[in-house]
């Protein structure tokens, strides 16, 4: 975890995707730290910097799903 995910509190699990999603005054609010290098995405073509990694439960909001990637190219 580098210190952009720590200031902005992420979770261990949200750090290792580095994709943090909460919900303020009915509000969606993704953070993705952008100083990280990433990793190379399954096919090798681009490097992953932050991802839900498929559909994930919007937080305190039932039947919301929602899913990012943010990438770069290599």
């Amino acid at each position: 975890m580098n210190a952009l995910q720590k200031k902005i509190g992420m979770t261990d699990q949200e750090a290792a995707d580095n994709c943090k999603l909460e919900v303020k005054d009915n509000v969606l609010i993704i953070q993705i730290a952008l100083d990280i290098e990433g990793v190379p995405s399954a096919s090798g073509k681009s490097i992953v910097i932050g991802s839900t990694r498929g559909n994930k439960d919007i937080p305190g909001k039932p039947g919301f799903k929602l899913g990012v990637n943010c990438y770069k190219q290599k």
